[in-house]
């Protein structure tokens, strides 16, 4: 057995009392007893942004307040039936699963219109100058465009030729297509600045990013009443050289009924006030445009507080 010396005991237990103080320094601001509400998210797209939302609610929250904990569950779906049975407060969720979902769910509602994921279309193929009707070229789809593969094997029912040339892939798939597919268009849908695009861009000047067909655009708006365009200025990527319009699904924050109306007011103004202040941590964050809760605010019902924030009428659904 090993016995300690006077000198040594004496500087343990200083190593000891400086690590509590440094436990108690990381504590401090949160009241033993304080609530922790709880986002999820899908640890794909989302979760470098609910760990800065929390971070952004802490540093406003006073001792005595709630604090915001991230929790990842992978499917949309999940994440709905978790907070449902009370295993979560908010959770992130595309606008197409929300619209079509929320109605099942009497206990939930729309809190936040959150940043759009803009569907891209590459390729390296020079044959191809934009994506249209008839698919005469290999496209790739990536899961996270479903929809997208959803209406193209649609639009092309009965067109076998073109329908073989339509592939669904997994979305990790992303950056080995941008640096070896050569002849196919890939499709994905993702935020705009995409920094793994805009380092393929850079690295290789035959790929480049190109624009929907007018009539396509027209038969998404058609398809997805959830869906919306969005404008890629020219310069955004490099060798852009125009400015496209692409469509657009948006995520959105849902949350339980039952969360107090204090608790809702500070989401809200967490992730709308000073967004641009907060886009320097995440870019994310200056994607947000409180503006698109009206607009979907006949989709889906939504939290009175934020229908009175923004001045439109919460649906009735």
């Amino acid at each position: 057995m090993r016995y300690f010396t006077r000198r040594q005991y004496r500087f343990t237990l200083s190593l000891a009392v400086v690590g509590s103080v440094l436990v108690l320094n990381q504590c401090a601001g949160l009241t033993f007893g304080a609530p922790v509400r709880t986002i999820l998210g899908d640890g794909v797209g989302t979760q470098r942004f609910i760990t800065d939302l929390a971070r952004l609610w802490r540093n406003r929250s006073r001792p005595t307040e709630e604090w915001l904990a991230g929790r990842i569950v992978a499917a949309p779906d999940a994440r709905l039936r978790a907070l449902a049975r009370r295993r979560g407060d908010f959770a992130v969720i595309d606008v197409a699963t929300a619209s079509r979902r929320l109605s099942d769910y009497g206990q939930l509602t729309a809190i936040a219109a959150l940043w759009p994921r803009l569907l891209h279309a590459v390729s390296r193929n020079r044959g191809v100058k934009q994506v249209a009707l008839p698919i005469r070229h290999e496209l790739w789809v990536l899961d996270n465009a479903a929809y997208a593969h959803r209406l193209l094997m649609e639009l092309t029912r009965g067109k076998a030729t073109q329908r073989r040339r339509i592939h669904r892939v997994p979305s990790n798939v992303l950056p080995e297509s941008l640096d070896y597919a050569r002849e196919p268009v890939v499709l994905f849908a993702a935020p705009r600045p995409l920094q793994e695009l805009a380092e393929a861009l850079r690295r290789d000047a035959t790929l480049r990013l190109l624009p929907f067909a007018g009539t396509l655009l027209e038969e998404f708006k058609l398809a997805y009443p959830w869906l919306v365009t969005a404008k890629v200025g020219r310069g955004s990527y490099p060798n852009l050289a125009r400015n496209l319009e692409l469509p657009a699904q948006y995520l959105i924050l849902v949350g339980r009924k039952d969360l107090p109306d204090p608790t809702v007011r500070k989401m809200i103004r967490t992730l709308y006030r000073r967004n641009s202040a907060a886009a320097l941590i995440n870019p994310l964050f200056g994607m947000i445009d409180g503006s698109m809760n009206a607009v979907f605010a006949e989709l889906m019902p939504y939290h009175p507080v934020t229908a009175r924030a923004f001045g439109f009428t919460p649906s009735l659904r």
